[in-house]
């Protein structure tokens, strides 16, 4: 799926990740896909790696099971 230009832009400085702080979950904009709906999102954060490893580790998130199936808990 095609990214949006902000997507493209935080990807560029780093950002890869955007983490839904609702659902606790933890997407790739590398691989970004349809059923992420990123757009609609209303608490979601851009993090680099370290980011989103440490709340996986730490805060209880989980990779989305569309775009980070390695690190999709269930």
């Amino acid at each position: 799926m095609k990214l949006t230009f902000i997507e493209w832009w935080k990807r560029l400085w780093g950002k890869e990740y955007v983490v839904n702080h609702n659902k606790k979950e933890i997407h790739r904009l590398w691989h970004k896909h349809t059923n992420c709906l990123l757009a609609v999102m209303t608490n979601k954060e851009y993090v680099d790696k370290h980011g989103a490893d440490e709340l996986i580790e730490k805060g209880g998130y989980n990779g989305c099971r569309w775009c980070w199936k390695e690190k999709d808990n269930g």
